[in-house]
């Protein structure tokens, strides 16, 4: 098991009110024999580029009130992360779980999340799956806002930038940040196998040049 700690802040916007947040989060992770310790590391990587990046600083929107922000009225220029539901702790540590499962890529496995924030007073919220799985996001979901949840499936780094043109996806990916996972293919075989080796003509040889047919 390897467990990755860290902080972030960012700020909430929950039934009209903003309201600046901090965090304390810890990742607890599975290791498989088949993955190597470098692609651990890269793995391990994502999840501190993904919090230091991604959520700190920015503004955690619910699925009813990114509609309100969409045309920006107020001029806000933040990075945005979207739940499907009221950003609030006990939502925001499963759509952790989902995003951290899905960009490690099964290198690992996030067995749980475990968030405490100013906000929660003292209040440790916990998620783990016991299959192995990334499905706990549309399972506490159902069918409400299905929509903003493949938002937190998403392996790639992708975040919301509010502006004056309002919400808008933008994208990028571990390949823009050199986090790619090194891969290879035992069944691929080089082309330099196939490359003759030329000998080096023998200037003592006196063998007669071979008789063309």
């Amino acid at each position: 098991m390897i467990s990755v700690t860290n902080k972030f802040a960012a700020t909430l916007y929950v039934k009209g009110m903003l309201f600046a947040n901090f965090w304390d989060i810890t990742i607890n992770m599975v290791t498989d024999a088949d993955t190597s310790a470098s692609n651990n590391n890269v793995a391990m990587d994502r999840i501190q580029y993904y919090i230091e990046n991604m959520l700190d600083n920015s503004l955690l929107l619910g699925a009813v009130d990114a509609k309100l922000f969409d045309k920006n009225p107020m001029g806000i220029e933040a990075a945005c992360n979207l739940l499907p539901g009221d950003p609030l702790d006990h939502l925001f540590t499963v759509c952790l779980y989902t995003k951290f499962n899905s960009i490690v890529e099964k290198m690992l496995f996030v067995d749980s999340v475990v968030l405490e924030s100013y906000q929660s007073n003292g209040i440790k919220y916990t998620y783990n799956s016991t299959d192995q799985e990334i499905t706990p996001l549309h399972e506490v979901m159902g069918d409400v806002d299905l929509e903003y949840c493949e938002y937190w499936y998403d392996p790639e780094p992708v975040l919301f930038r509010l502006d004056a043109d309002g919400l808008q996806l933008i994208k990028q990916t571990w390949s823009d940040i050199d986090l790619l996972f090194e891969t290879s293919d035992e069944n691929i075989v080089k082309l330099d196998s196939f490359r003759p080796k030329i000998l080096p003509k023998n200037s003592d040889d006196d063998s007669p040049p071979p008789t063309k047919t």
